[in-house]
């Protein structure tokens, strides 16, 4: 549930399955929570039987008006959703959970970012953000242990439909293609390093917003200040990037390094096209008084 405040009624809740049923197993008891406990605790609720408030707020559930955004920072990684990346040199829309997250049992999941939500509860900044990704059957991911090198099936799918996780949960890698035809079919996984971004301003996005502004807004050269525009739905208040940093920093690569260096090829090229245009107009001007001086002679 990710909230220290649940944690006594979560308890409590399997406590209480555990004597219908002593037999159930660990994970049949997580299935049974997932499945009845919010019902369970808004019962709770309702029969005055819970006093925190931020509980009372959480146990109404979410607002049905949401906001996506396709632009998101967390734990030191900038995402991009695959829409919105797609014509970027950088792949931002990556995602990788470790299983750790879940159970100890569990393996790595790897994946696509679709979408960044925001839920929203009662109460003030009660909002959970999730990322709805595309998962990779983990059944179809090979571990080259010598090499350290982790392969995924990129025309594979999770056979389960589980596409949500919390954001806070995501880690960044991107996917890179194998020059065999053999391996075309398998993506080779890299890791992200994380790094600190300073703080960020708010964005006002327009109550007629059309789509998603591609524009990124810095204030100062110096820092790496980037605004995440948001589409709405059914939302005609400010939309706003919210941040989630880790305190390490790492290095950056500039993801606009390659198209300076393509312009600047492109203004050397236009500058020797100058010079021989120069040098072609000076070859004609002695063309012309070299046959202006044999008019003359004869």
């Amino acid at each position: 549930m990710n909230c220290v405040e649940l944690d006594p009624y979560i308890e409590e809740f399997d406590s209480v399955i555990l004597q219908w049923n002593p037999r159930l197993t660990d994970v049949h008891v997580e299935k049974e929570r997932e499945k009845s406990f919010p019902t369970w605790l808004r019962s709770r609720v309702e029969q005055d039987l819970v006093t925190d408030s931020r509980v009372q707020e959480i146990s109404y559930g979410p607002s049905k008006i949401v906001r996506v955004y396709p632009s998101y920072i967390v734990n030191g990684y900038r995402f991009h959703t695959r829409d919105y990346g797609r014509n970027k040199s950088m792949m931002n829309s990556g995602v990788c959970v470790e299983g750790s997250a879940y159970n100890e049992n569990e393996i790595d999941y790897y994946g696509i970012l679709e979408e960044v939500i925001e839920l929203q509860f009662l109460g003030q900044d009660n909002n959970v953000i999730l990322f709805k990704c595309h998962w990779f059957d983990p059944n179809s991911i090979r571990n080259d242990t010598t090499y350290g090198i982790v392969d995924v099936k990129h025309k594979s799918k999770l056979s389960t439909y589980e596409p949500f996780i919390l954001a806070t949960q995501a880690q960044q890698v991107y996917y890179s293609n194998y020059l065999s035809l053999k391996l075309r079919d398998w993506w080779a996984t890299c890791r992200v390093k994380s790094r600190l971004f300073p703080e960020y301003e708010l964005l006002q996005a327009d109550d007629d917003l059309e789509g998603v502004n591609d524009n990124f807004f810095q204030l100062d050269r110096s820092d790496v200040r980037e605004l995440a525009a948001s589409t709405q739905f059914n939302v005609d208040d400010i939309n706003e990037t919210i941040c989630l940093d880790k305190d390490n920093e790492q290095e950056e690569v500039d993801p606009n390094a390659l198209e300076r260096e393509v312009e600047s090829d492109v203004e050397e090229e236009s500058w020797h096209d100058e010079d021989e245009f120069e040098e072609d107009d000076e070859d004609d001007a002695e063309l012309n008084i070299s046959s202006g001086s044999d008019d003359e002679y004869r």
